[in-house]
């Protein structure tokens, strides 16, 4: 019986140990002599993200002074809070914005800036789980001058345990303590 039981308890942390699978989406972007521009990046994983989601985002942005003789380069807010928008939804109807980035200061350049976040997104809320995810980038230049921009959002579904686990792992402790405590009659036998 102790073998069965330490076994149960193997096989259960074997359970409780294998993951999900990342979802890795990138873009590129290359805007010259645009003085307001919007652009949206459209995602959708296959099947859709199901519960807690774990996300990280990493973006550059680099500005080109393209103006003979160079006179700077400016790119300002347009359209969005920020820079950058993440949504996710279900559809267009439901897509709800999870991250705004970049600031709502001006931008000088030329010069390269870089932009991360990373957090948590709930994809319980919507009844077919995140099916579409959009980065949004929106912005006003410098007449005649270069927006470049590239990035890169992983999702990956957070190992939630469920309900049931920590009691199994307690009553797997229990009954391993119970059969050192108290050994079977054949044991007993056998020791006398």
């Amino acid at each position: 019986m102790r073998t069965t039981i330490r076994g149960m308890f193997a096989a259960l942390l074997m359970a409780l140990t294998t993951s999900a699978s990342a979802a890795t989406f990138s873009y590129a972007l290359s805007v010259t002599a645009a003085q307001l521009f919007t652009v949206t990046f459209i995602f959708t994983p296959s099947p859709g993200l199901q519960g807690l989601t774990s996300y990280a985002f990493s973006s550059s942005v680099t500005l080109n002074d393209l103006s003979v003789p160079p006179d700077g380069v400016e790119a300002s807010v347009f359209e969005l809070p920020e820079f950058i928008r993440l949504s996710a939804g279900d559809s267009f109807a439901t897509l709800v914005p999870f991250e705004d980035l970049g600031g709502s200061a001006p931008l000088t350049g030329p010069g390269t800036f870089d932009f991360n976040a990373s957090g948590t997104l709930d994809c319980s809320a919507f009844a077919g789980g995140c099916s579409l995810i959009t980065i949004a980038l929106s912005f006003a230049l410098t007449p005649g001058d270069q927006f470049l921009s590239s990035g890169t959002l992983i999702l990956e579904p957070v190992a939630v345990p469920e309900p049931a686990a920590p009691v199994l792992f307690a009553l797997a402790a229990a009954l391993m303590a119970v059969s050192r405590r108290f050994p079977l009659r054949a044991e007993r036998a056998v020791r006398a």
